[in-house]
């Protein structure tokens, strides 16, 4: 029996994002938080199911009693898939992730490139995990999340159902991931639904989240750029994004570049989040500053500023063909990299890049001389 994409599971599920609630999926919590969530349109923009037809919810179904115990794992297998994807999610490692994962959604790609941006590392990690059996188990990682320019790093918790392939191969079922469980791309299975409302009812997984829930809230409040980035940066990204996938498919074949070729994202990219993962673009050149004059005479371009000084990354870091973060990527810098700029634009700095010029966040850099 399958489930068909129902808003009421997106809802019983959207209440374990407490910690991520402003921004949705972005630190990829589960942890509790009160009150309904409103349904939001699927990423293709497609109308979520009606509550009338979702009444599949943890009240109307008696959940089945689970055997073995939920406890910190010395699974070493599970505990290196876990690092993988964790690794894989800063990274912007769509390969990492493909070899992970049963399916990985364009979109899913785009959101996990857009998010990768401001994700520096999962810190801490400890992973619990209920075995179901010798193919089956229940993994709820507990982390810190440090985002880059914000010393404090946010609790949080996930789940994922891991399971092995035929040939005894562990791989994360990607329909019962944080990301699915909110843009319901995947059908779901009711079985598989009920096991996971009665691991959620456990002992020490609602110790768990209680206990991740205390510490990010004590971890925003007192941490003013942590409160700051989240409430505000990431949640405008985040409608960014939805916005950019709601608005249609890409024209861009879709391909994903994570090894040093030319990156064929561009236009999955939402409209927020920068700080790149991509390589250069061998076309990548001046941006046009204006264009022919329609009357037929010389360009009216302003002229280029001439003033020039050194500046340097101070992490990882997008290049683009123009101030803007939905613009074609040119390349990446790594942290510590130095180039020459050439002016600003807004909050984008403009640099020599690649016998051309490229556009780097200026938040992402600082000036050397």
């Amino acid at each position: 029996m399958k489930i068909q994409p129902i808003n009421k599971f997106s809802v019983d599920y959207k209440r374990y994002i407490g910690a991520a609630v402003l921004f949705l999926l972005l630190v990829l919590v589960l942890v509790k938080c009160a009150g309904p969530v409103e349904p939001s349109e699927k990423p293709d923009g497609t109308e979520p199911t009606t509550q009338n037809e979702s009444e599949n919810s943890e009240d109307s179904q008696e959940l089945p009693v689970l055997s073995g115990k939920v406890e910190k794992t010395k699974d070493e297998e599970v505990a290196a898939l876990i690092a993988k994807v964790y690794r894989a999610y800063v990274g912007n490692d769509v390969r990492a992730l493909e070899e992970s994962y049963s399916v990985l959604s364009a979109n899913e790609k785009s959101y996990i490139e857009v998010f990768s941006d401001y994700k520096e590392e999962y810190r801490n990690v400890e992973c619990y995990a209920l075995k179901l059996n010798e193919n089956e188990y229940f993994v709820s990682p507990c982390y810190e999340l440090k985002f880059y320019n914000v010393d404090t790093a946010a609790p949080g918790m996930d789940f994922f159902y891991l399971q092995r392939d035929d040939e005894g191969r562990l791989y994360v079922n990607s329909a019962y991931t944080t990301y699915n469980f909110n843009f319901m791309e995947q059908d779901l299975d009711a079985g598989v639904y009920s096991k996971i409302l009665a691991y959620d009812k456990s002992e020490v997984v609602a110790a768990l989240q209680q206990d991740v829930q205390s510490r990010y809230e004590a971890a925003v409040a007192g941490d003013e750029k942590l409160a700051n980035l989240i409430g505000g940066t990431l949640r405008a990204v985040m409608t960014n994004w939805q916005n950019s996938i709601s608005a249609g498919p890409s024209t861009e074949p879709d391909e994903d570049d994570t090894q040093g070729t030319e990156d064929t994202q561009g236009s999955d990219e939402p409209q927020g989040g920068d700080e790149p993962q991509g390589d250069d673009d061998p076309q990548g050149g001046d941006e046009p500053q204006g264009g022919d004059n329609p009357q037929g005479g010389e360009q009216t371009d302003p002229p280029v500023q001439n003033t020039t000084y050194r500046v340097r990354t101070v992490t990882n870091s997008r290049i683009r063909r123009s101030a803007n973060v939905n613009s074609e990527q040119l390349g990446r810098a790594a942290t510590g990299e130095t180039f020459t700029a050439v002016g600003t634009e807004g909050e984008w700095t403009k640099i020599e890049f690649g016998g051309g010029i490229g556009y780097i966040r200026s938040d992402l850099i600082e000036k050397i001389d």
